[in-house]
């Protein structure tokens, strides 16, 4: 062989050796790359499942305390609905009363009295007011409480001022003015719906309050 060949094959060989050594590189590093990024991509997949079951955790119980909450306040809905149904049934009968007062005319002496069962009528139906109203009187909302009190205390006068003019045992009372049967007819009545309107719209809005949509 001679020096030229020889040269030759030296290179030849160098260079063989050279690939199969960047070929083994450039395997050993796409291995290790592979590797390193199935390793990542497992860190991040657990990460992930950790963080999803922390939300899941978190979601359950927020659901679970919404809907405690959503029982309670439908709970406390129902029974303070209840309440207000029976102390505005014995409203809605005192007013109508209110609203259609009977007399007693003496034709003889051209004179009108409120009539006695009239006066009677007012009475149980007062007392039946009184008696629903202080039974829930402390569990009461506040701004119901105050305007209850302020349509018992104009209902109270308006009572007063019919016993004041009833005709009662056989012995007349006073006899009624047109001033008075403006009163009675009138004036009281409307009085006396004017809060019960706004007693009203007070308890409609709070009970309204006390619903949870769903």
């Amino acid at each position: 062989m001679s020096i030229k060949e020889l040269i030759s094959t030296v290179i030849v060989s160098a260079g063989g050796v050279g690939f199969i050594l960047w070929f083994a590189a450039k395997s050993i590093a796409k291995s290790s790359f592979d590797r390193y990024m199935q390793k990542v991509k497992n860190d991040y997949d657990k990460e992930l499942a950790g963080i999803k079951h922390s939300y899941e955790s978190e979601l359950v119980l927020l659901k679970a305390k919404f809907e405690s909450i959503t029982y309670i306040s439908n709970k406390q809905f129902e029974k303070e609905l209840s309440i207000y149904q029976e102390i505005w049934q014995s409203v809605a009968e005192l007013i109508c009363l209110i609203e259609s007062p009977s007399y007693t005319e003496n034709l003889q002496y051209d004179i009108l009295f409120i009539s006695e069962s009239f006066g009677k009528d007012v009475k149980e139906r007062y007392s039946s007011f009184i008696n629903s109203f202080t039974k829930y009187e402390p569990f009461l909302n506040d701004d119901i409480l105050t305007l209850f009190k302020d349509f018992k205390k104009i209902v109270s006068n308006y009572k007063k001022k019919l016993e004041a003019t009833i005709w009662n045992n056989n012995v007349n009372g006073e006899s009624l003015t047109a001033k008075d049967v403006d009163y009675f007819d009138s004036n009281a009545p409307e009085e006396i719906k004017k809060e019960a309107n706004a007693l009203q719209m007070k308890i409609r809005e709070y009970l309204q309050s006390l619903k949870v949509e769903m």
